[in-house]
């Protein structure tokens, strides 16, 4: 996990992605209130969509990223042509760097959504995991009504293995994808920056 701690970002032919920073928290809030009908159902970052709790969340980001004592790396996706934050993503606290584990979670503003963007820094981060982190395992998981979240999973030829109770919602059930290799991960221009 040391490389993680000197990752400044990571670029795709349309998006940057870097770990969070004080004064992401307007425009991170910004494009959540954007997006705020449909993530509420699926994020818990969402659950709160005030400037205190995005500054709080970015906050207790950069305080674990500063300590090196991450459990969870959030980051944000910008647009490069827009230079606007668009969503966030992350290895998030069920990784397990221990064991070369890493989840990937993730979100886009819905005025950025259709275009493929998501796939994109999805594939980007599986790559990076890969490649630089020496991961073992990428997971992605998500409730079995989230269509869109599915959707990424399949175009990046995750396979999927099955359902697990809800982490994020009682009652609820969570598709697990997992992929142990590039191999078939559709190609994309990827560098990065550490």
């Amino acid at each position: 996990m040391k490389k993680i701690y000197t990752l400044k970002a990571i670029e795709t032919p349309r998006l940057i992605i870097r770990l969070v920073k004080l004064g992401d928290e307007v425009p991170l809030n910004k494009a959540i209130n954007n997006s705020l009908e449909s993530l509420q159902r699926w994020q818990p970052l969402a659950k709160d969509p005030s400037l205190e709790a995005t500054r709080s969340y970015i906050i207790k980001g950069v305080s674990s990223i500063t300590s090196k004592t991450i459990n969870d790396l959030p980051m944000v996706i910008i647009h490069k042509k827009d230079q606007k934050i668009i969503g966030a993503s992350e290895y998030n606290d069920r990784s397990n760097p221990n064991e070369e584990v890493y989840e990937i979670g993730y979100w886009c503003d819905v005025n950025y959504q259709g275009k493929g963007y998501v796939t994109e820094y999805v594939n980007a981060l599986t790559r990076y995991a890969f490649e630089e982190l020496k991961a073992q395992k990428i997971v992605i998981r998500m409730e079995t009504g989230n269509i869109k979240s599915i959707a990424v999973a399949k175009r990046l030829k995750f396979k999927n293995q099955g359902t697990n109770p809800s982490v994020s919602r009682k009652g609820a059930e969570d598709y697990l994808f997992t992929r142990s290799t590039l191999k078939n991960l559709p190609p994309l221009e990827i560098s990065w920056d550490t």
